[in-house]
């Protein structure tokens, strides 16, 4: 329902709060009809207008007033006698313009807008609030689960295809004869060495810039090179910017690449590829020295990237393997084929509606400071962190960092807005995966293209309140501050809990993998509806994984990638139908906390029980498969042999007190546990 208010200005076509209109009675009101009506006295002058929640009408009850027959404002308690707008959220009250926080111009805005629905700020709170999201949300999972007879099938809506016209030119190259060169140039640049300089400064890095302004503008805007402008964006860098020789200095560089843009304005792909090619073949593989750890941990910590510098010991211990048959069979076992999304696990909805008006604020401010967050290496294009944040942050360049950064906020835009053919994406969304030793197995590490986390990374910031509404409190892994805190406070305080007889543990097996993408896609529509569109353009289609010191290519077909910032966010609402069905059956007895794929459920030993069972038959159908060797049960001594029968299936992982206190934060146990390692 449109908002109701009034307003006296004399206009003989408004009806004012002492006129003779009566509501019940009319049919379809025009926006400005919906006004103030006269209601009859009682005897109760000091109760306040109330609205009730059968019918929605306003009981005939007087303001404090005690003389006229009005509304009274649901802030100050005093009649609404010459204007006023009605909350269309859970009060249904009357407010002043100014008591309910518009200004003059907003009031006769949503007055002209027939569409517009106006909430107080007590409501809009409400509306928004993680419970409330919670509970829309699981209402949708009980009718999904009572609509077993004419079950949802997930389908994606469908997109534009995007037509490879003709004047898609490129020096000599027309149409498809474009996209098959610019695939065949970044299948064999994806394969280099990192061998790059940072953009000089100057006239030269400038036209640099507006090279790559051209192709982001290119996609954003939908001109002819569209289909290849993502493509060409990460080619680019490769191409130009490679270092000539191991020690050439920065006067070298600045002719090299004035050179290189030449040849790349007129189009001579060929040409650039044949040098990178020549200069690739020439590298040599440095040997380092016995202290080669040390000194790239203490540039590191010496450059604040302490993160990077903990990584850097992380992997040095560990290592990188080297990619055999055993470990790239390893890897493609990690990576599961495409399942059709099982009966059941598709939410009926409805799908709310998103203005995309929302999506304005990512603006080059939001793009510039996403990408001075960012951190880390480079993805399969070769360009890191260091040197995209010179390129959007460095202030060398004046104005055109600003208008690069403008672009590309055009381009988020258009992907939170906009279902886009995938192919326009291929490059976008491949990433480099490096098997990390574990000691024993193998540990996949996916690492994106830094322009694809910039722009996912502006997204979360801008949708971060919107997901946590979404999956908080019990699922706290997306944005939600202090997340895994919260979560070991909340296990620790039911593990503490005096009438708590059982606690366990649960892990999934190769849980962000095996998240399914069709269910989790359809799903999204549902519990995070503003997040959907861009997950559906960055997963619509699988994702190409090439394997470090290998042309072998991998494909992520199910679950989320690594290396891109929403993956996270993606999977705690992947993952919110299977907790809201837990609590549908668990009762009040039992609580349950989750953080990512990893949860715990405490109480009575029969409702715990009854909770793992369900997550043993829902998950499945998510994609969520607990495994029950990396899961821990407790149970109070008293209750050992009950839980025994109760758990038979968990025993091999049934702990003693001491060991799960440790993992819980309990010190003294922690101590004994440390003490004995």
């Amino acid at each position: 329902m449109a908002s109701k208010m009034t307003t006296r200005s004399g206009n003989s076509s408004e009806i004012t709060p002492n006129s003779t209109h009566n509501p019940s009675t009319s049919g379809n009101l025009d926006k400005r009809d919906k006004l103030l009506f006269k209601y009859r006295k009682t005897s109760s002058p000091s109760k306040l207008p109330v609205r009730t929640k059968s019918s929605g009408k306003q009981k005939q009850l007087l303001g404090k007033n005690g003389d006229k027959d009005d509304y009274v404002c649901g802030s100050c308690g005093r009649c609404v006698t010459s204007s006023g707008i009605e909350c269309e959220g859970e009060c249904r009250m009357w407010f002043h313009p100014a008591c309910g926080g518009l200004t003059d111009l907003e009031f006769f805005d949503l007055a002209k807008d027939v569409n517009s629905v106006w909430r107080c700020p007590k409501c809009r709170v409400y509306a928004s609030s993680p419970t409330t999201a919670l509970k829309k949300i699981r209402k949708q999972v009980e009718e999904n689960d009572a609509a077993t007879d004419h079950p949802k099938q997930c389908a994606p809506p469908p997109f534009n295809v995007c037509d490879v016209s003709p004047r898609c030119q490129l020096g000599d190259l027309k149409g498809e004869e474009v996209i098959l060169k610019c695939d065949k140039v970044y299948d064999e640049i994806v394969c280099w060495r990192r061998n790059l300089f940072l953009l000089p400064s100057g006239s030269t890095g400038k036209t640099f810039l507006e090279e790559l302004t051209k192709l982001a503008k290119s996609f954003a805007t939908g001109t002819s090179l569209e289909v290849v402008a993502f493509t060409l964006m990460m080619i680019m860098p490769a191409l130009l910017l490679q270092k000539p020789s191991k020690r050439s200095k920065t006067a070298e560089h600045v002719e090299v690449l004035k050179r290189r843009l030449t040849l790349w304005q007129e189009g001579k792909i060929d040409d650039l590829l044949r040098e990178g090619r020549v200069i690739q073949q020439r590298l040599t593989k440095t040997k380092h020295r016995q202290d080669h750890m040390e000194k790239v941990f203490v540039r590191l910590m010496l450059q604040g990237k302490v993160g990077a510098a903990m990584r850097w010991i992380g992997e040095s211990a560990t290592g990188i393997l080297e990619p055999t048959k055993e470990v790239i069979d390893t890897l493609k076992s990690k990576h599961p084929k495409t399942t059709t999304a099982p009966i059941g696990s598709c939410l009926n909805g409805p799908w709310e509606k998103v203005e995309p008006v929302i999506f304005n604020s990512i603006d080059g401010e939001l793009i510039k400071h996403s990408a001075k967050r960012v951190g880390g290496a480079a993805g399969p294009s070769g360009l890191d962190s260091d040197g995209w944040k010179r390129l959007l942050c460095s202030r060398q360049f004046g104005k055109k960092t600003d208008e690069l950064c403008d672009a590309i906020a055009g381009v988020s835009r258009k992907l939170c807005i906009m279902n886009v053919d995938p192919r326009l994406l291929k490059s976008f969304t491949t990433c480099r995966l490096v098997p990390l030793d574990k000691k024993p197995g193998v540990r996949p590490v996916g690492i994106g293209e830094v322009l694809r986390r910039i722009i996912g990374k502006a997204v979360m910031t801008l949708l971060q309140k919107d997901l946590v509404s979404s999956t908080a409190p019990i699922q706290v892994c997306a944005g939600l501050p202090g997340g895994v805190e919260a979560a070991v406070h909340a296990a620790r305080e039911v593990f503490d809990d005096p009438n708590t007889e059982a606690l366990i543990l649960v892990d999934a097996e190769n849980a962000f993998n095996a998240l399914n993408r069709e269910a989790a896609l359809n799903n999204m529509n549902v519990v995070c509806p503003e997040l959907a569109t861009y997950l559906l353009n960055t997963y619509r289609e699988p994702a190409r994984l090439f394997v470090s010191g290998s042309d072998q290519t991998i494909l992520s077909e199910e679950g989320t990638t690594q290396g891109d910032p929403p993956a996270m966010g993606f999977y705690a609402c992947g993952t919110i139908p299977i907790v809201l069905s837990a609590n549908s059956v668990m009762g009040k007895d039992v609580r349950q906390i989750w953080y990512a794929d990893d949860s715990a459920a405490g109480g009575k030993l029969n409702g715990t029980r009854t909770w793992w069972d369900n997550l043993c038959q829902t998950g499945p159908l998510f994609g969520y498969y607990p495994k029950p060797s990396k899961t821990w049960s407790y149970a109070n001594p008293n209750l050992r042999r009950k839980q025994e029968r109760r758990f038979q299936s968990l025993m091999s992982q049934v702990l003693g007190r001491g060991t799960l206190e440790a993992s819980l934060g309990q010190n003294k146990a922690g101590m004994h546990l440390l003490m004995r390692k």
